[in-house]
């Protein structure tokens, strides 16, 4: 009996985890962001690099080009780069690299790991809905899905590539 409660306690738990995912995936894909404000870049990176530091045993290496200031949803964009960042930690073995920098009119973002990285054939199907690789524990396959909405509300874009780590790579440009 005890068992089974335990079990049902699970899945109410992954249910809840499950429909607030949902929740924020819909409420920031149909969001219009009308709401930009100016944002450090560097203070947002840092904040979200401790919050995703301090659930993790991964190491989280963050360089940011000083001074960088963005015109953003910062709400939303700092729901963006938690969620690739998460997902970055929990598919790397060890390391993960974060760095910002500016190119041209566009701040670019690449975040990398050490782990096993994303087959060229499934690299634009990790931006679906409810899409997931593999088993790794954690995750709905609703992050980099809202990533890609929320990048590409601010006219920008998300790709993955190989990383120089051994994994992936996912890159965001914004203006």
């Amino acid at each position: 009996h005890d068992a089974l409660l335990r079990e049902v306690d699970v899945d109410i738990e992954h249910l809840d985890s499950l429909s607030t995912a949902g929740i924020e995936y819909i409420r920031f894909g149909r969001m219009p962001l009308v709401d930009r404000s100016e944002v450090a870049l560097p203070a947002l990176m840092d904040a979200v690099v401790a919050h995703v530091q301090a659930r993790t045993t991964v190491a989280i290496r963050c360089h940011c080009a000083p001074g960088v200031i963005m015109s953003v949803h910062a709400v939303a964009m700092e729901l963006a780069l938690r969620n690739v960042l998460v997902n970055a930690t929990r598919h790397a073995h060890e390391k993960v690299s974060v760095h910002a920098q500016v190119e041209g009119s566009r701040v670019c973002i690449r975040v990398e790991d050490d782990g096993a990285g994303i087959p060229v054939a499934y690299r634009e199907r990790v931006f679906m809905p409810y899409v997931r690789l593999g088993n790794t524990g954690g995750g709905f396959g609703l992050g980099l899905a809202m990533v890609k909405s929320i990048v590409e509300r601010h006219n920008g874009t998300v790709d993955i590539a190989d990383s120089g780590l051994g994994g992936a790579m996912v890159v965001l440009r914004l203006p």
